[in-house]
């Protein structure tokens, strides 16, 4: 499934959604070592605040630039404090990354 409708005939089911921010604050959560998300282009939607970039440490997932309709540069400038280590396609327009932020400590 997907936030974004994928065909006009798909059916489509209203779900409650949240901020990272906002669950980490919920949970009481200082930092996040390692985030890993596979969302199905919703990934600008996570990663639109500044304040739910800052949650995490690292970050790995799936991009989906065909369903997010940006390029890889675009997606990469979501994320300017953080260092893209790693980065593998899977299928036209579909990647692995791995990014870390900048200046972590040892």
């Amino acid at each position: 499934g997907s936030l974004l409708p994928r065909s006009k005939d798909a059916p489509s089911i209203l779900v409650t959604t949240r901020t990272l921010s906002s669950v980490v604050a919920e949970l009481g959560i200082e930092s996040i070592d390692l985030l890993k998300f596979d969302i199905e282009g919703a990934e600008r939607m996570l990663f639109a605040s500044a304040k739910d970039r800052a949650c995490a440490a690292r970050l790995i997932g799936e991009v989906h630039l065909d369903l997010l309709r940006m390029s890889m540069h675009e997606f990469v400038e979501l994320f300017p404090n953080f260092d893209l280590t790693y980065m593998r396609q899977t299928a036209k327009n579909r990647y692995i990354v791995f990014a870390e932020k900048k200046c972590l400590p040892p």
